[in-house]
């Protein structure tokens, strides 16, 4: 993480799809990605709930 982002207001949250798939499921850009192009894909990158970088 970056602490310079932190250190600036950004909210960072990492999320792993093995140990925290649930997390993946519930947010539907992120579920909808999966379905799309499956978990070699990943990262993944939201910004504001919106894909930045994938």
């Amino acid at each position: 993480m970056s602490p310079w982002a932190t250190q600036h207001g950004a909210q960072i949250e990492r999320f792993n799809l093995a140990q925290q798939p649930l997390v993946f499921a519930e947010q539907p850009v992120v579920k909808a990605f999966l379905e799309r192009s499956g978990p070699d894909a990943l990262p993944l990158i939201l910004l504001d709930g919106a894909v930045a970088l994938a």
